[in-house]
């Protein structure tokens, strides 16, 4: 709607690694961006600026999931680009989207042109980019919102299935005398991943509700194979879990396991990509407190 007004719910801190990746990609060698040595001696900022076009591209990609995300065709445009205040190294991006303008397009049917102005902030709210930009875009429903298509790639739709699973176990701990001691959460990936993310926020909720330390235990190596091998050969007492990713659907194309062995021990209805989930045992006496988070 015109005049509307969208403050996105992704932020982003920006590291000097972006500013090194994004300038080595782009063949762009200015001391400015990558040498900090430079910086600190020769110009009056006394550290590296972020690139600007990386700055620029943050502040659109923000905005995708909420506005654009499969109806674009092609972006026809930008203008009145414009750097209010320098982005710094350890700077958090948040964003805001004003439509300013629609309209049907004259060539194309079932098409149209939609005028946004984005702003970018950084954590202290001083606007560092801004632009106004034309995508030329699919009217209606985007594809990727039919039931068949959907894809949740929002960290949010995993935390709320992450939730489930908080319901389930505190369900289970007011039945039963459990748990009486840490429960340990094997974590398929190696630190600092999206996974491991997700499951350290699942952990320290856990530990909230049940009472209990929930331990977080990075197992990982194989898509996740070693992971699972740990959590087959747990005691079977409730008090160890594990988080699944697609990764484990795919493993048996990939490697050379048998990991029939898995699928007789754990019920795995269904696998999503970064989904925190539960395996419901098939054996009546191995993890009691799961259900699928579905």
């Amino acid at each position: 709607m015109v005049g509307s007004l969208t403050e996105h719910r992704y932020t982003r801190t920006v590291t000097q690694m972006d500013n090194m990746l994004f300038s080595n990609m782009t063949l762009n060698p200015q001391p400015l961006h990558i040498d900090r040595h430079f910086c600190e001696t020769e110009t009056e900022w006394g550290q590296p600026l972020m690139n600007s076009l990386f700055t620029l591209g943050l502040m659109i990609g923000i905005q995708v999931s909420d506005m654009t995300v499969g109806t674009t065709i092609a972006n026809l445009g930008m203008q009145d680009v414009k750097f209010g205040h320098p982005l710094f190294e350890g700077d958090t991006v948040h964003c805001t989207t004003e439509v300013i303008g629609k309209r049907e397009s004259k060539s194309r049917p079932g098409a149209g042109i939609v005028e946004f102005h984005h702003r970018a902030y950084n954590q202290d709210n001083k606007l560092v980019a801004e632009c106004r930009r034309r995508p030329l875009s699919r009217c209606g429903r985007s594809r990727l919102e039919t039931p068949e298509r959907t894809r949740s790639a929002d960290m949010r739709a995993t935390l709320l299935k992450a939730f489930g699973l908080l319901l389930a176990l505190t369900t289970m701990a007011a039945a039963q005398d459990y748990p009486t001691r840490a429960v340990r959460l094997i974590i398929p990936f190696a630190p600092g991943g999206s996974v491991d993310i997700v499951a350290r926020l699942i952990a320290a909720k856990l530990g909230d509700r049940l009472g209990q330390q929930v331990i977080p235990d990075n197992r990982g190596g194989a898509g996740g194979i070693i992971a699972m091998e740990q959590a087959v050969k747990a005691p079977a007492d409730g008090y160890t879990i594990v988080l699944v990713s697609l990764a484990h659907a795919v493993n048996p194309s990939i490697y050379k396991v048998n990991c029939d062995q898995f699928l007789t021990e754990w019920q795995h209805r269904r696998t999503a990509p970064q989904h925190a989930r539960a395996m419901r045992a098939t054996c009546s006496d191995r993890l009691p407190l799961a259900e699928e988070l579905t």
